[in-house]
């Protein structure tokens, strides 16, 4: 969630201090994953928060890295004005998400007010590439887009 940073309990409300304050926690992630590298008894690692951060609803579905700007039919949903306010008031004029595809192409959201969203998960844009792969467990398709 927006303004959220894994083990801070209060929400961040400055754009800018939560973006500071996440790098900084992924960075102490990064260095405990160089500090541990392996698995230990436990089956944990160094580093393990960080992957639940990139995975649906990791860090108690507090993860930004998995979210969607598509609904259940993966038609685009509005901006919510909160969101926009909040992200614009930061100096922030784009987002690109990924890891929940939506068709063939990236989507692009426009707001009134000048944010954008790409959507830009493509992977299920031409499964028939699963009958003639060597990988049979290859669903990212065949299509490849490049957002400038």
């Amino acid at each position: 969630q927006l303004g959220r940073v894994p083990g801070v309990k209060e929400t961040i409300n400055d754009v800018n201090n939560w973006v500071n304050k996440l790098n900084e926690w992924a960075k102490q992630q990064i260095q405990d994953y160089k500090n541990q590298p392996n698995w230990n008894e436990r089956k944990e690692r160094g580093g393990n928060a960080l992957i639940d951060y990139s995975r649906p609803q990791g860090a108690n579905d507090e993860t930004i890295v998995c979210r969607s700007w598509v609904d259940e039919n993966f038609n685009c949903k509005n901006i919510d004005n909160d969101v926009e306010k909040w992200l614009l008031n930061g100096g922030i004029k784009a987002v690109f998400v990924g890891h929940h595809p939506h068709g063939q192409c990236p989507a692009v959201i426009h707001s009134a007010n000048g944010l954008q969203i790409f959507q830009c998960d493509t992977s299920y844009s031409g499964q028939e590439s699963q009958e003639t792969s060597l990988d049979r467990d290859n669903t990212r398709g065949v299509a490849f887009s490049n957002v400038f």
